[in-house]
C-alpha cells in the first residue's frame, strides 16, 4: 500500500505500467509544455537503473510484472489510481490484457484511469469498477471529452490538471472533474476565471469538482469535502 500523495482522489497508487511516447528522452507531454509539465517523466528519470526503470530511456513504455499482483493481495476495498506513471494509451496489448485481468478479479476495489488518447480506447469494455478518465489543458483538446462519451465505460471523469487556459465545455454525464494546479516544485497556477467557469459549467451539468490541494484558488474553503459517490 503506498500513500495517496497528492492524488486527492485515491487511496494508494499501483504502477504496474509505465512510461509515454518518448521523443530525445523527452515525453510528448514535456515536449509540448515545457520541462517541468510532466511529474511522472521527472519521477522515471529519478528512478532511472532502479526499480525496473531503464537507466537510459527511463520513460519509454515499460510493464512491471513484480507490480502486478498488489491489488489481489489486498482485500479491504481501496481506490487505486492505475498507471498515473505513464500513459496507459502506449501500453502494449499483452500488457493491457494482464493488467485488466487483474482489474476484473477484484471487484471489490476502485481503478481510476487516465489517457490524453481515448481514442485508443473506443472499442474496449470496461467493468463496472473502472472510472475511466481524459486530460484536457486547453480548450483545442475538448475533443477529448467527445471521445470519451464513447468509451464503453460506466464511469468517465476528466482531469483539468492545469487549464492552461479557459476552457468552455459542456460536462454530463461525468461523475466528477478535478481541477488542480501543475504538479511539481514550481506548478503553473491557472487563472481564476479559468478555475470559476469549470466550476460553473460542472454545478450546470451537475457534476462533482475536485479541488486540488494544490491549487491557489481561495474558494476551495467553502466547499463541502467531495466524497466517493
Amino acid at each position: 500500500m503506498q500513500p495517496k500523495k497528492s492524488i486527492e482522489y485515491s487511496e494508494a497508487t499501483w504502477n504496474p505500467y509505465s512510461g509515454d511516447k518518448v521523443d530525445d528522452g523527452k515525453c510528448e507531454i514535456v515536449n509540448r509544455y515545457g520541462p517541468k509539465a510532466c511529474w511522472a517523466c521527472g519521477m522515471a528519470y529519478r528512478l532511472r537503473g532502479r526499480a525496473g526503470y531503464d537507466y537510459g530511456r527511463p520513460f519509454q513504455p515499460t510493464f512491471h510484472p513484480d507490480k502486478l499482483d498488489i491489488p489481489l493481495k489486498r482485500k479491504k476495498p481501496t481506490i487505486w489510481a492505475t498507471c498515473f506513471m505513464g500513459d496507459i494509451s502506449y501500453c502494449a496489448g499483452i500488457w493491457w490484457d494482464r493488467i485488466i485481468g487483474v482489474i476484473k478479479k477484484c471487484p471489490q476495489h476502485t481503478f481510476i484511469l487516465l489517457t490524453k488518447r481515448p481514442a485508443i480506447f473506443r472499442l474496449g469494455t470496461f467493468s463496472d469498477n473502472v472510472w475511466f478518465g481524459t486530460t484536457i489543458n486547453i480548450q483545442n483538446e475538448t475533443y477529448r471529452l467527445d471521445v470519451l462519451k464513447e468509451i464503453n465505460c460506466k464511469h468517465k471523469w476528466i482531469s483539468f490538471e492545469p487549464p492552461y487556459e479557459t476552457i468552455n465545455c459542456e460536462l454530463t454525464g461525468l461523475e466528477f472533474i478535478a481541477i488542480g494546479a501543475q504538479t511539481g516544485n514550481h506548478p503553473f497556477q491557472p487563472q481564476n476565471e479559468a478555475v470559476e467557469l469549470l466550476i460553473h459549467n460542472a454545478r450546470v451539468d451537475n457534476v462533482k469538482v475536485i479541488i486540488k490541494d494544490n491549487l491557489d484558488y481561495e474558494p476551495k474553503a467553502s466547499y463541502e469535502p467531495w466524497e466517493w459517490p
